[in-house]
């Protein structure tokens, strides 16, 4: 009988390793899947932009406009990504300048119903500027002092132009920026800040929050899913197989929002 039960419990005992290991094995496989690449940050702040833009837009829908808070500071995490990744800045800056041409007639129609608005430009030209500026502060912003102004002058630049997010938008891509050469040592690095997760992770978190609580009071579950983006990004380009889709699907989807809100009334 003490045989039998000892077989028995020993039966019980690999069955039980078996579950565990198991169990082990779907937790490590959810864990390494659990990533996103700039692509799938890219498509989910085209995501959240939309929503923002068809509550303002066409009519107001509950948690649209929260969820579109989202955007924002993706696309400025990925503009400072690009600017260290691209292969030809130049070449970023004229799509760039080009979208913002192209997407401002879409745009005034669109939040202010006139073909023209002087007073209010598309974000493009804000990204557009932030290049700029980074640009410059990489060949001239070798001191505090020089960083300061040119961070000033930028923001000041922005507001004054009407371009959409402002200085705080600005702000927001320059401390990006500043996040990754604080923590890479040198004004070219050639790893982005999620290479060094300790440093990084914390920094882009407190960015985030801080810029975002500060400028548009944002609720806190849209901070911490940024903080929670920025976590799971993995450094990876990811698989886009349209390159310029931004660029078109932005004047595109401002353009049809219009006549939809038109048709709505």
């Amino acid at each position: 009988m003490d045989r039998k039960r000892r077989e028995e419990s020993a039966i019980k005992d690999r069955i039980k390793e078996k579950q565990n290991e198991k169990s082990e094995g779907m937790e490590r496989v959810v864990l390494t899947r659990l990533h996103l690449s700039a692509s799938a940050l890219k498509y989910l702040a085209l995501l959240a932009m939309t929503a923002d833009h068809i509550a303002v837009i066409c009519r107001p829908i509950p948690g649209f406009r929260t969820f579109g808070d989202l955007a924002f500071p993706l696309f400025a995490f990925l503009l400072v990504e690009g600017f260290f990744h691209t292969r030809d800045r130049r070449c970023y800056g004229r799509r760039l300048l080009l979208a913002a041409v192209v997407s401002e007639i879409p745009y005034d129609l669109a939040f202010s119903g006139r073909w023209m608005d002087a007073q209010h430009q598309n974000v493009c030209l804000t990204f557009f500027l932030a290049l700029v500026a980074m640009e410059l502060l990489e060949r001239y912003g070798n001191g505090i002092w020089e960083k300061l102004v040119l961070t000033a002058v930028f923001c000041t630049l922005t507001e004054a132009a009407g371009a959409d997010g402002g200085a705080w938008g600005m702000g927001m891509v320059l401390a990006f920026y500043f996040c990754v050469i604080g923590n890479s040592g040198t004004n070219v690095p050639r790893n982005i800040l999620f290479h060094e997760k300790t440093a990084g992770v914390f920094m882009k978190i407190i960015v985030a929050v801080l810029i975002g609580a500060f400028a548009w009071q944002e609720p806190l579950w849209v901070l911490a899913l940024t903080a929670v983006c920025f976590m799971l990004y993995d450094g990876s380009r990811g698989r886009s197989r349209f390159r310029s889709f931004f660029y078109v699907y932005y004047p595109a989807h401002l353009l049809t929002l219009y006549f939809v809100g038109k048709w709505l009334g």
